[in-house]
């Protein structure tokens, strides 16, 4: 059985390793974020939360709290999470 991906905290940053062609949903232009994670951002002071695909050498960038006021929490799977749109995420390239 292989284990959920909850990324790592590391200082007031969350990152989140993915692979972006089976991580986002590319119809709805969103990318999901498990609840029991984006629950731990305000107690842990969390500022930027990164997702990383590293095959693409690709990382998308956001603010929490811009985030916080566009997440929705709905079931699209097996369970509940927050949905966020990759459009207020920060792109960038890197080696």
């Amino acid at each position: 059985m292989k284990a959920i991906n909850y990324g790592i905290f590391n200082g007031d940053t969350y990152t989140k390793i993915v692979k972006f062609s089976k991580a986002v949903l590319w119809k709805d232009r969103q990318i999901p974020l498990p609840g029991i994670v984006a629950k731990q951002f305000k107690s842990r002071g969390i500022k930027t939360v990164i997702f990383q695909d590293d095959s693409k050498k690709e990382r998308w960038i956001a603010d929490t709290d811009k985030l916080r006021d566009v997440a929705v929490y709905k079931q699209v799977g097996q369970e509940a999470q927050f949905y966020l749109p990759i459009s207020v995420f920060k792109k960038e390239r890197y080696d």
